[in-house]
């Protein structure tokens, strides 16, 4: 089997792989996917988390991926209710993972994006998000 595709420019840099700049980016929530952290080369079914998947929406880097992960183990669900708080998720409303992630996509927020090293590649990390008033 033949796929036709056009030719691949390799002249130019990736840029879109580099880390933003750190600041304060308008950011939309479009997908998310339920996950067991990686212990000992194993998925642990006690430390679940979910990934969220943002694309950056206005400016520069319109259009750009970040992820940001909640834990959802006891001691980390603060982090999850503060992040669902800002989203404008109803209180009163029971949150289950498996149901409701989708009840916060198309949720713009402001994100404090910053820059940690990982594997000695500087990556964007969210530190924190802002309801868009």
């Amino acid at each position: 089997m033949i796929i036709e595709y056009g030719d691949i420019d390799f002249d130019h840099d990736v840029e879109d792989l580099k880390a933003m700049p750190k600041g304060d980016y308008v950011l939309k929530v479009f997908s998310h996917t339920l996950k067991l952290k990686i212990v000992n080369g194993q998925p642990d079914p006690t430390r679940p988390y979910i990934e969220w998947q943002f694309l950056v929406t206005e400016g520069k880097y319109k259009g750009r991926k970040l992820f940001n992960n909640n834990s959802l183990q006891a001691d980390s669900l603060p982090y999850l209710k503060r992040f669902l708080k800002t989203c404008g998720f109803a209180w009163g409303k029971k949150f289950n993972p498996n149901e409701n992630c989708v009840d916060v996509y198309g949720c713009e927020v402001i994100g404090h994006v910053d820059i940690r090293m990982y594997q000695n590649e500087e990556r964007n990390n969210i530190t924190g998000f802002v309801a868009i008033k």
